[in-house]
């Protein structure tokens, strides 16, 4: 079993080598993301209208990038490129891979981690099949699989990594009542993602539980990256919890709204939390902010 770490400092390799063997040739991959879309949204329902599109040079969206190659079920040459981006800025040459291969048909799987501070580990690549899986926390993921042919000479492949995952982010607005030491968020993720294209098995959950940063008697915004859904699963709906303690960490308090999880989209959740606790109602808007917007109001 290979492990390949998606983390700063955890790996940094190119099985390529700077002259192909003689039943070689050089082969050119150019990465870039996809650009997204943002909808804006009207009263509630989904449009396109005035939709805008964001360039992004890849290093400003993703800071590592790894790739597998197989001829067949076999490995055949694998690398990784990365950089810290709150210490480099991206090489001149970020997104573009240079490797020698044999004249054939391959495949081709790339991955690329962008915004949040969890790792990523790829297991079982060694051979390209049904037990390839991807296993991480809080990280945006890019991905890209697919065949290409290399004959007789060189030649450059264009390669769109795509975003996969789904992400959540919370924005409580109000200020934190007196009576209030503590709040938890808690949800639920899948343990792995298996992305090989013969695996159709919907992995397990794992239950998720992160508190909340205090700040000026607020809650600071919170993101968490989620893994990717199955290859066979558009969306999913999940419960979001809240949990309020107070200072001897006794739980005082508890709501949980519905959201809805898909790939590509960001649901956001804001609103007041505390009022709750006055008897005042507890509204939560849901909204996606990388593609079709989504209202939902919590009575």
């Amino acid at each position: 079993m290979i492990l390949a770490c998606f983390m700063f400092g955890g790996c940094s390799n190119d099985e390529s080598s700077s002259e192909p063997q003689a039943d070689e040739v050089p082969v050119t991959f150019m990465v870039s993301t996809l650009s997204v879309e943002n909808q804006p949204m009207d009263n509630g329902t989904m449009t396109r209208a005035a939709s805008t599109t964001s360039e992004k040079p890849i290093g400003e969206v993703v800071n590592t990038i790894h790739y597998y190659i197989y001829n067949g079920y076999n490995l055949s040459k694998s690398g990784v490129i990365e950089f810290d981006p709150e210490n480099e800025n991206a090489p001149e040459d970020f997104g573009t891979f240079k490797v020698n291969l044999k004249p054939g048909t391959n495949t081709a799987y790339f991955f690329a981690g962008g915004m949040g501070d969890g790792t990523f580990l790829l297991q079982s690549m060694e051979q390209n099949s049904q037990a390839m899986n991807l296993i991480y926390q809080n990280k945006e993921l890019f991905y890209y699989t697919g065949d290409f042919i290399v004959e007789n000479k060189a030649k450059e492949f264009d390669v769109t990594v795509n975003r996969v995952c789904g992400a959540i982010r919370i924005n409580i607005t109000d200020e934190i009542p007196e009576n209030v030491a503590k709040v938890e968020y808690k949800f639920k993720d899948y343990e792995e993602w298996r992305f090989s294209r013969t695996s159709y098995n919907i992995p397990s959950y794992q239950n998720i539980t992160k508190e909340a940063s205090i700040k000026n008697n607020k809650l600071e915004q919170f993101d968490y990256y989620l893994m990717a859904l199955p290859t066979t699963v558009e969306s999913e709906n999940r419960n979001l919890s809240f949990l309020i303690y107070d200072e001897d960490d006794n739980l005082i308090s508890e709501r949980t709204v519905e959201i809805t999880i898909q790939k590509n989209k960001r649901t956001v959740i804001s609103g007041n939390l505390f009022s709750a606790l006055t008897g005042q109602g507890f509204t939560i808007t849901v909204n996606d902010l990388w593609d079709d917007d989504i209202l939902v109001p919590l009575e």
